[in-house]
């Protein structure tokens, strides 16, 4: 209710305030409040109805009532009302109108009351700025060129808030108007108030008496305007009330300031707002209305085409009338009319009838025909008029909108011929690029340097309003002209208006620009332009100048408007030229997609080029100018290129544009220096090259001349800045890229390409030096200065990697402001290339030709020109081409070499190349593109001109003749010839053949090929023998050829016959030869790999049996190389073929090949070992040098080398397929019963190994003994159960892949190691068992070796054990693969009782196993004293580890044998800290095997694999060594140590305690009198000397007696019981001396070792004494020894040093005997002495007996005592009667005995009776 209470408010103010002058105002304003209360309540019920109900809330819609409106239009109606009357007033109607609660029909009495005190503001205007008013009029018509009314400034676009957003707000309505108004000028207002007692009323006459100023009269103004705008737009809602009325008062009130102000007033400009859109909303809203509509416009058009004072209005305008003088509403002038025809228009809202429209059509037309003679202000708004009706009607009627477009023209016309008439418009100026420097030199930007210009005051030949004229018909024009609009489209339709169009612009722009100062113009204006980048503005600017009153730059002869419109009349002419070019240069883009694009380019392209050349010319110096000049070139080019009947045209074109792009056309001057302009030509006419590439056909001269002579011009220049140069080398790098590019060309375009090239080629060598100008060397080009500093040698980065620079991206297309300038990255070159434009790409092309597969004779030439070099270029990258195209280039080619002996090996090159393409569509040739290409980018960059890539297509093989008859030549050359440089020559070319088209040969060509190769080969068994020095080269080129058939065609040689061979056997000859080929060892190496290469790829059996027995005939050739090479590629052909061998061929294979090879080779290397003792000397100097090392340097060496190759090939062999060899000892259904083949071979197979084992020597026989120990426990873990692949870890998959000629190739099907099933028939199965019996004893066999060997008085030696190593390594893969079967423990109890018994299987591989083991760990060991074990002996201890991980109980055996008594003796480094050096005084050493051992055994035996059985065996066998070393007492043990056995004791008497045996019981008697007998020397004393002794390591005998006390069985062992009271004895009695001792010599070393041992004593007394106790353990003993220490205790004085002793033991006897309850007896025995002890001074023995005393309850021991009597007494009698019993029981047996004897006796005697 915001509302109601600020219009009750209103309605308040209003009554208090007419209280005294209008008590009519307060009367209405009181009714109106009454009425306003009934309206609230009634709005107040129904917002209520409608909120019970649900529906929407009703509006203020409600308040409508005239009641309400009618206090404030009373008030408003006095024309002497009070401001404060008028401002309540205006506030009340504006708050109803916003709420929507205004009476639609009370609109036109709001109008009129308005209007009303509008006329009393328009009176005061009148009379406050007369002198202003007249001073305006006289100032217009000095300016117009015709009579007119007073010009009112133009008005900005017109919205319904842009004039009125201060309506809302009184206190403000000047500064929001203001700022409302912020394109024009700020106004002088006065300040003072104006004192009007005689105000006339338009509607009374009546006065008013008030103090008026011109501040309240323009508030006043601005509400009257802001409350009509706000009306009507209020209004628009009810149409109906808008009557025509309504519109013709609102249009005469709101226009009746547009002349009664002074110009650019504030309310003059709000007035001609709100003209504008009142005249919006009437042509909006009264759609409908077409009569007054229609009406209206008509009156527009009245008023913009004749004179204002004889009007007849009928529309909008009816009550407008012209009456200077007076307050009636005077209509819009001419040019304010045209604005308002304009602002209708555009926005699309009218369309008049047809007749109206050809009657605006007709008008506009006469309008523009009197265009010279209208002011420059209504020219200006002819032209928008005109321009927006030619966009809107354009397509609806193209003849009358080119009909005004023709005479849109006619000022540009005008001003062309203006300027023409001035004599000097003309001077031959050239704004060069050397005073462009000089300006940027300078610290001024583009702007300030025109305004410096400016100030020299240029000269224009322009009259100014003419000029101005053409500058809006240019941009009218240029707005025209826009390529996507409809209105283009219809321009270009005419091609004689577009011709006149395009003749008026170039004549303009150069005519205009051929003087000085105009040219001066053009460029500030271009600069300017450039670094705003502002669209044409000519109209906007002329605009602002009447908007801001100086339209006295229009002004031919003002004063003023020379003084004041210098500088805006110089920016006109730049801007008028610039956006005459801009045009032009639509034109021309535009003609690239219009349909008539010929006839209108053939009646333009003289203007085009004219003004195109123009500006080339004339404003070299400034880039921009320069670069929309080019603009137009490249346009023009993709209209003429495509035309094929404008050849004149063409040329025309192209050649403007290269001769434009260097210094000197046609002069081949390398002396020239390019400039600016010269770059941007060259790289236009490379764009043009690259956009219309097909088309240009006989037009390539021009272009090709012009890069050929840019070519010999130096790329720096002086004229360069640093942005030209990066584009200058950009250029320099196109060179390379004109080949390639040319295979993206069709047939005829590259033929006329290249014909063009050999035409210019001829001509420009004909007086050229070609070899001598390879001394030529051009001066190196260094400049300095601000913009040019020195650039980069040549011989540094290429043209690629500068071209790349951010300074050639901003300037020519990636990044960068509008100028062109770089973004602040570009490289700076300290030092430029001295080269020339194609030096980079002379020596790119050299270079390609260098390193090609191809002969190319190039170093024989120096520079090789330009043009020559393109046409060979173009020639090989366009190989691909038709046949005729081939003979084109090759009859091009041959009339240039013909007249060019110069260049003639190297044209005769590229014709070989030619000729190649016979063979090949696709052949591998110097140049980056091969085949048809296509151009990557279609508007390329600067780094992408000419830019292509190769397409991709299918090769078409044609063959014209037989292959045979095109090499047929050259192979003879090469098999007769007999001059080496002659065959090295042919040979380069068929090389280039076999790589360019040898996939292509046909199958008789191969074989003429290979032969021809062999021919060369150098092998001394050939008819022509070429093994001499002079034909290595020729050997090296022959193998080359041989080697890229092998590797590229082998597959494309067919396997055809010929004769009685076929290809492919002719390659294995030809590789064969080669082998043989005694020029160089390398090519015979290489070639035994083709040998393999060959056979891998072979289909059929025979050619792999070939393959074969050529290289068992290499395996025995007199160089070593060879052989080995021949031996390792023999076993690669089975190995990678022998998946597919049958049972027959692998019979073959090892009877042939394998075994042939081993017993060639062994038998040579017998042969060579007799009588053989000097180094290797070749009777044949070799052209390589080796030094051979020791091992290798005599003949039988070698030959050892070569036998151990072929032990390892074997190895692979059987490694490889033993599975299928296995097979074939399958015996099926049906066949007899015989010995395998493979039975017998496995047999010869261990026979090699043993002779390798067995062979002697020394550091040279090492790798033939390790091979065959190798080859022996390859064929154990081949023949094991699980197989070889039980060892291998980690486990690999294959991928069944192999690289074959460089290539992935599927071999055979891949098998994982760990998944290899190994599943055979019964029969193979004990096959395999006897051939792993053989290999297990061929390998035992080992042990005669090593026997034999130790009686040497060297061994082992360092080989020995490297041998020994190799053997105990062999051993662990062996174990690996039989440990689950052929060498598995047997862990159980009964196992172990039969090892302890001795009873041992003959066949028991795991013993002899590990006794082969213990053998070679023995025979490893020089010497007892060594500190570490070597190699051998650690893999063997390894082994024995892993072995008793595994619960290998002989492993287990062996190393306890080993470890003998070390698990109870310390190594030196063991030492004790309580021991002397005395102490440590060795009694039997053991070597660092024998601990090493021990380690073993206690680690392992903890693990959780070994069973429990074996834990007590082991503790058995350990118990055993000791009684061997130490139970006796023979040896002294001193150097005792635990650490070892405490483990296995730990581990042993656990699994004691848990058997579960039937024999458990003796077995834990026997464990526990063992330990009992350990203990017992354990804790024996040791006699040191000097009536010392001590026990040793007392800490680890603690530790031994807590272990057995957690699992010491129940009940007494004597034993153990008599070893406890020893110990505790020995303890007690050792603890008192060494007591002593440390008292005596407590001030030495000894004395201190006494102590701690002394400390440690009482500990294990402790110990041994609570064991016993629990134990229940010789309670005698402990009562001795209890008795004995609480006696002394007592007796002992303060001085006896075994006192403490006494003590402490003393209380370890009572806080034992405490806790115990077994021990209450004992306690009891010693209550005597026990209580002496209470009344003694030792207080904490006294606390203990006192403690022990209380704790032992005599009655309950009594008791107990009585209890166990009686059940004893009981037990008793229940014996005797069970003894009666018995004695009963065994009277009857015996008599039952003695009845059943006589009946024996009975039958005995009846049978001999009857006997």
């Amino acid at each position: 209710m915001n509302f109601v209470q600020q219009l009750e408010e209103c309605l308040r103010d209003l009554a208090a305030e007419a209280r005294k002058n209008h008590p009519g105002v307060k009367e209405a304003s009181e009714r109106a409040t009454l009425r306003l209360r009934t309206l609230k309540n009634s709005y107040v019920s129904a917002v209520r109805q409608a909120t019970s109900s649900g529906k929407e809330h009703p509006t203020t819609k409600l308040f409508q009532s005239s009641d309400l409106l009618h206090p404030f239009l009373l008030a408003a109606n006095y024309p002497y009302a009070s401001n404060a009357l008028l401002d309540i007033s205006f506030r009340a109607m504006k708050l109803l109108m916003e709420a929507d609660a205004v009476v639609p029909s009370d609109g036109l009495n709001m109008i009129r009351v308005w209007t009303i005190q509008a006329h009393v503001v328009t009176a005061y205007y009148q009379k406050h700025f007369a002198k202003e008013l007249k001073s305006f009029q006289s100032e217009e018509k000095l300016v117009g060129e015709e009579a007119s009314v007073p010009t009112a400034p133009p008005v900005a676009t017109a919205t319904s808030s842009s004039w009125f957003s201060w309506g809302s707000s009184t206190a403000s309505t000047t500064t929001a108007a203001d700022n409302s108004l912020s394109t024009s000028s700020s106004l002088n207002e006065s300040s003072s108030k104006l004192s009007v007692k005689n105000a006339v009323s338009s509607s009374s006459g009546q006065t008013g008496q008030g103090s008026l100023s011109p501040t309240a009269m323009d508030k006043a103004a601005l509400e009257i305007l802001s409350c009509l705008l706000q009306l009507i737009e209020r209004l628009k809602g009810y149409s109906e009330s808008l009557t025509p009325e309504v519109w013709t008062n609102a249009m005469s009130l709101a226009c009746l300031w547009l002349y009664n102000t002074p110009n650019r007033h504030k309310v003059q400009q709000a007035a001609q707002s709100t003209t504008v859109q009142i005249l919006e909303l009437l042509y909006h809203v009264n759609s409908h209305d077409s009569k007054l509509i229609t009406n209206t416009w008509q009156d527009l058009l009245t008023l913009a085409m004749s004179s204002p004072k004889t009007l007849s209005l009928t529309g909008a305008f009816s009550l407008c009338r012209r009456s200077p003088g007076t307050t009636v509403a005077s209509p819009p002038s001419s040019e304010f009319a045209l604005e308002l025809m304009t602002q209708v228009w555009k926005d699309g809202k009218f369309r008049p009838n047809d007749t109206l429209l050809m009657k605006t059509f007709s008008l506009t037309m006469g309008l523009l025909e009197q265009i010279s003679k209208l002011s420059v202000e209504r020219t200006l708004r002819a032209l928008q008029w005109s321009s927006i009706l030619f966009q809107r009607e354009s397509v609806l009627f193209p003849n009358e909108c080119r009909e005004i477009f023709a005479r849109i023209i006619k000022p540009i016309v005008t001003a062309t011929d203006a300027c023409r008439s001035h004599h000097d418009f003309e001077d031959g100026y050239v704004y060069t690029s050397k005073e462009a420097s000089l300006e940027e030199s300078s610290d001024t930007t583009p702007t300030d340097r025109g305004l410096k210009r400016r100030s020299e005051s240029l000269s224009c030949f322009f009259p100014k309003p003419i000029l101005w004229k053409a500058s809006f018909s240019l941009e009218v024009i240029y707005t025209a002209l826009d390529v996507e609009s409809n209105a283009g489209g219809v321009l270009f339709d005419d091609a004689r208006l577009v011709a006149q169009i395009a003749e008026a612009l170039s004549h303009f722009a150069t005519i205009g620009a051929s003087c000085r100062d105009h040219i001066l113009q053009i460029v500030d204006f271009c600069n300017f332009q450039h670094a705003t980048n502002h669209k044409p503005a000519s109209m906007r600017k002329a605009e602002i100048a009447i908007l801001s009153g100086e339209t006295s730059v229009f002004s031919a002869t003002s004063q003023k408007a020379n003084e004041k419109g210098n500088a805006n009349h110089s920016s006109v002419l730049g801007e008028c030229i610039y956006v005459s070019l801009q045009s032009m240069l639509r034109i021309a883009y535009c003609l690239r997609d219009v349909k008539n694009s010929v006839n209108i380019l053939e009646d333009s392209f003289a203007p085009f080029l004219a003004i195109l050349q123009h500006f080339m010319k004339r404003f070299t110096g400034s880039p921009s100018l320069v670069s929309m000049a080019l603009d137009g070139y490249t346009f023009l080019s993709d209209v003429c290129l495509p035309l094929e009947n404008n050849l004149m045209q063409r040329k025309a074109l192209l050649t403007s544009v290269s001769k434009l792009s260097l210094p000197s056309w046609g002069k081949h001057d390398p002396s020239t220096r390019l400039g600016a302009h010269h770059i941007r030509a060259i790289i236009c006419l490379l764009k043009i090259v690259h956009q219309h590439f097909d088309i240009i056909l006989s037009d390539w001269d021009l272009i090709l001349w012009t890069f050929e002579e840019l070519s010999i011009i130096p790329i720096a220049s002086p004229l360069l800045c640093d942005e030209d140069y990066h584009a200058a080398l950009s250029i320099a790098a196109v060179y390379e890229r004109f080949a390639p590019f040319s295979t993206c060309f069709g047939d005829i375009s590259v033929v006329k390409m290249v014909e063009t090239l050999a035409e210019i080629c001829e001509t420009s060598m004909r007086d050229r030096d070609i070899v001598g100008d390879s001394e030529t060397v051009l001066p190196e080009i260094s400049y300095s200065g601000e913009s040019q500093d020195k650039a980069v040698d040549g011989r540094g980065e290429t043209i690629g990697g500068k071209i790349m620079s951010m300074g050639v991206k901003a300037l020519y297309g990636s990044s960068g402001d509008e100028n062109g300038k770089a973004d602040g990255h570009t490289p700076i070159a300290t030092i430029r290339t001295k080269n020339v434009f194609y030096e980079e790409y002379r020596h790119f092309f050299v270079q390609r030709l260098i390193s090609s597969k191809h002969t190319v004779r190039v170093n024989s030439l120096g520079r090789v020109p330009f043009v020559l070099m393109l046409l060979a270029d173009v020639a090989i990258s366009n190989s691909f081409r038709s046949k005729e195209c081939q003979e084109v280039f090759s009859n091009q080619l041959s009339k240039l070499a013909a007249s060019t002996p110069a260049v003639r090996p190297f044209v005769m090159d590229v014709m070989t190349l030619l000729i190649m393409t016979r063979l090949s569509d696709d052949i591998a040739s110097p140049t980056r593109n091969l085949g048809p290409g296509k151009v990557l980018f279609r508007d390329p960059m600067l780094s992408q001109l000419l830019a292509s890539e190769r397409k991709e297509m299918s090769p078409t093989v044609r063959h014209e003749i037989e292959h045979v008859d095109i090499l047929a030549p050259l192979c003879e050359t090469i098999r007769s010839s007999e001059r080496a440089d002659v065959t090295e020559s042919a040979l380069g070319i068929l090389s280039m053949i076999l790589q360019g088209a040898g996939h292509l040969l046909q199958p008789m060509a191969w074989t003429l090929v290979l032969d021809t190769i062999t021919s060369v080969s150098g092998d001394p068994s050939l008819s022509k023998s070429r093994s001499s020095a002079p034909w290595a080269t020729c050997c090296q080129m022959g193998f080359r050829c041989f080697k890229l058939i092998i590797d590229d065609f082998l597959e494309e040689v067919p396997q055809t016959e010929n004769g009685s061979q076929t290809n492919r056997e002719n390659v294995l000859d030809c590789c064969l030869s080669f082998v043989k080929s005694r020029h160089d060892v390398n090519t015979s190496l290489t070639a035994i790999g083709l040998l393999w290469t060959v056979a891998d790829q072979q289909s059929n059996a025979d050619s792999m049996d070939l393959a074969l027995r050529k290289l068992v005939l290499l395996a025995s050739d007199e160089r070593v190389e060879v052989r080995n090479a021949a031996v390792n590629t023999l076993f690669s052909c089975i190995v990678g073929k022998g998946g597919s061998f049958s049972s027959e061929r692998w019979r073959l294979c090892f009877d042939e090949a394998i075994c042939g090879v081993y017993e060639v080779v062994a038998s040579h290397f017998r042969s060579q070992t007799s009588g053989e003792s000097a180094q290797v000397t070749s009777s044949k100097q070799s052209r390589y040098r080796v030094v051979l090392h020791a091992s290798r340097d005599s003949a039988s060496k070698q030959w050892i080398a070569t036998q151990v190759l072929v032990l390892r090939g074997l190895i692979r062999v059987l490694r490889s397929f033993f599975k299928e060899l296995l097979d074939t000892t399958d015996i099926r259904a049906g066949e007899e019963m015989s010995t395998p083949w493979f039975q017998e071979t496995w047999v010869r197979v261990l026979d090699f190994a043993w002779e390798a084992v067995t062979q002697e020597g020394d550091r040279e026989s090492l790798d033939i003994r390790s091979v065959g120990i190798e080859l022996l426990g390859t064929a154990t873990q081949l023949t094991s159960s699980a197989g070889i692949q039980a060892a291998a870890t980690p486990a690999r998959v294959g991928t069944n892949m192999e690289v074959v000629n460089g290539a992935l190739r599927s071999v055979r099907e891949s098998t994982s190691k760990t998944t290899i099933q190994r599943a055979h028939s019964m029969a193979t199965s004990l096959v395999r068992q006897k051939l792993f019996l053989e290999a297990f004893e061929s390998l035992e066999s080992f042990q005669e070796v090593v026997s034999c060997n130790a009686e040497r008085a060297d061994f082992p030696s360092d080989v020995d054990l490297q041998v020994l190593h190799r053997f105990a390594s062999s051993l662990t893969k062996v174990y690996d693969c039989c440990k689950t079967d052929e060498l598995k423990c047997d862990s159980s109890l009964e196992t172990l009782l039969t090892l302890n018994a001795g009873c041992e299987e003959e066949g028991d591989l795991e013993r002899r196993f590990v006794g082969l083991l213990t053998s070679v760990l023995v025979a490893s060991s020089k010497t007892s004293q060594a500190k570490y074990l070597n190699q051998s002996q650690r893999c063997c201890m390894d082994l024995l580890r892993v072995m008793a991980a595994q619960g290998s109980h002989r492993s287990f055996e062996a190393l306890v044998t080993l470890a003998s008594g070390s698990f109870f003796v310390r190594k030196e480094q063991d030492c004790d800290e309580n021991e002397s050096d005395k102490d440590a005084e060795p009694t039997k050493n053991y070597s660092v095997l024998c601990h090493e051992a021990a380690v073993i055994v206690s680690e392992e035996i903890v693990k959780g694999s070994i069973s429990v059985e074996s834990r007590v065996w082991v503790l058995e066998l350990v118990f055993a060594e000791f009684n061997d070393e130490f139970g006796s007492g023979d040896v002294v043990w001193k150097k005792r140590y635990f650490k070892y056995f405490i483990p296995i004791l730990r581990c042993g008497l656990f699994s004691t305690s848990h058997l579960s045996h039937e024999n458990a019981i003796d077995i834990k008697t026997r464990v526990w009198d063992k330990f009992a007998n350990f203990l017992a020397q354990a804790l024996s004393v040791v006699e040191l000397g000097h009536n010392t002794t001590k026990i040793p390591r007392v800490h680890e005998i603690i530790e031994i007696i807590e272990v057995s006390a957690v699992d010491t069985p129940s009940g007494s062992s004597k034993a153990l019981s008599e070893a406890l009271g020893l110990g505790l004895i020995n303890s007690f009695v050792t603890a008192k001396r060494h007591a002593v001792l440390a008292a005596e010599r407590s001030n030495s070393d000894f004395g201190r070792r006494s102590g701690r041992h002394r400390d440690e004593l009482l500990v294990l007394f402790k110990v041994v004494l609570e064991h016993c106790c629990r134990l229940d353990y010789g309670s005698s003993t402990i009562r001795k020894v209890s008795l004995e220490a609480l006696s002394g205790a007592l007796s002992a004085n303060q001085d006896n040093p075994e006192r403490g002793v006494f003590i402490a033991a003393s209380q370890h006897v009572c806080k034992t005997l405490q806790r115990y309850e077994n021990m209450e007896m004992v306690a009891v025995s010693l209550f005597p002495i026990l209580s002496q002890f209470v009344g003694s001074d030792i207080v904490e023995l006294k606390e203990a007996a006192l403690a022990l005393l209380t704790a032992v309850d005599v009655s309950d021991l009594l008791e107990r005592a009585k209890t166990r009597y009686t059940l004893a007494e009981h037990r008793a009698d229940e014996a005797e009667k069970q003894v009666d019993q018995l004695k009963a029981i065994v009277k009857d047996l015996t008599k039952a005995n003695e009845k059943l004897r006589q009946e024996v006796a009975i039958l005995e005697a009846s049978t001999a009776l009857h006997a």
